[in-house]
């Protein structure tokens, strides 16, 4: 089993959070949850993690925002971001383009043991 294994799941619906937080615990990853852009940024600031789980729609700033932010500093700049949310992949393509800057991105609702799976696959590589 990992131990010390850290995440940042930037995600508003607390519940989700939990959810995602009981599922990897017992696997020894540690779920530190941020409600909003700045908290996520602070986190991923404050504890290092390996990788980040984010959705797009949160409030007052896009998740956009803080893949942005990360991107423009060369400590995380190739810290591994997936995408949980309920927007369309189409809709942020038409967008853009930016869909390239993350490793995943996964609608909702899809299931936490999915997202489990994709996390397992960029914590071991």
């Amino acid at each position: 089993m990992a131990g010390n294994r850290k995440i940042v799941f930037v995600e508003d619906e607390q519940s989700i959070v939990a959810l995602l937080r009981d599922t990897l615990l017992p696997m020894g990853i540690e779920v530190i949850g941020a409600a909003r852009v700045e908290e996520g940024v602070a986190a991923v600031r404050q504890h290092d993690p390996e990788l980040v789980v984010l959705d797009l729609m949160l409030p007052v700033q896009s998740g956009w925002a803080l893949v942005d932010e990360l991107r423009a500093d060369e400590r995380y700049a190739g810290l591994p971001i997936i995408v949980y949310t309920s927007r369309e992949r189409a809709d942020e393509t038409a967008l853009g383009g930016r869909i390239n800057q993350v490793q995943e991105y996964i609608n909702k609702p899809r299931s936490i043991l999915e997202l489990r799976d994709l996390i397992q696959k960029y914590l071991r590589e």
